[in-house]
């Protein structure tokens, strides 16, 4: 997440598999982890203020889709 020039937050949600090493991901990113499902879905249940509103609203319409 980062917040743009006007004060906007700015996040991503990826998923995939992972299967090799982690490759940078360049400046603009200021952190990356691999989470399973459960455990994501676990930890913003359990402490939901970690998590930005806009990551829980995209994780929950992700989910929706699955």
């Amino acid at each position: 997440m980062l917040i743009d020039e006007h004060g906007k937050l700015i996040h991503h949600l990826f998923t995939g598999r992972w299967d090799q090493a982690v490759r940078s991901v360049g400046a603009e990113c200021s952190k990356l982890e691999w989470f399973r499902l459960e455990e994501i879905k676990h930890l913003t249940t359990k402490e939901p203020h970690l998590y930005a509103e806009p990551f829980k609203r995209a994780l929950e319409f992700y989910l929706d889709k699955l």
